[in-house]
């Protein structure tokens, strides 16, 4: 290997490394469904984060996530656009909620995407093995007065 391409090796790794860009590694959480309301804490950030993508195939009958009340003033800071789970949907609305195609309130549909460090209650209709595979989640929780369904972290 020549002296100039040793360098502009070096030079590309170098780069590489302090580019800024970091992506977190893959991981997989499996979640086992029992017949009814599940109560689950969503521990990474899911690729594809599109609720039709990741329950359509399941025995699933509906997903509800608890909103934030609703803010004065507009949405709040963090909110990244009306898809984002930590938005409130409607001023009246306390709960997002997805079912699947071919359910009569599926017109009502406002829980469109799944992040991680949320928690979801999931009805099945029968016992299942949802595993969810994405990136560790690194949002925050930001913690309001009131009502709080929240779930954390926990080391098995």
């Amino acid at each position: 290997m020549s002296k100039a391409m040793r360098v502009s090796y070096r030079a590309a790794i170098l780069c590489g490394t302090l580019s800024g860009a970091v992506f977190g590694q893959w991981v997989q959480q499996t979640i086992e469904l029992e017949p009814g309301w599940n109560s689950v804490f969503l521990e990474i950030d899911p690729v594809p984060e599109r609720a039709d993508d990741l329950f359509s195939d399941q025995p699933i009958a509906a997903v509800w996530m608890r909103s934030h009340p609703p803010l004065v003033g507009g949405a709040p800071e963090d909110c990244s656009g009306p898809d984002d789970p930590t938005c409130s949907p409607t001023d009246d609305q306390p709960w997002r909620v997805w079912v699947p195609e071919g359910d009569p309130d599926r017109p009502a549909l406002d829980l469109r995407t799944i992040r991680g460090n949320n928690v979801y209650l999931i009805m099945a209709s029968e016992p299942a093995v949802l595993p969810i595979v994405g990136t560790p989640s690194c949002t925050v929780q930001k913690w309001r007065a009131g009502y709080n369904l929240v779930g954390f972290h926990v080391d098995p």
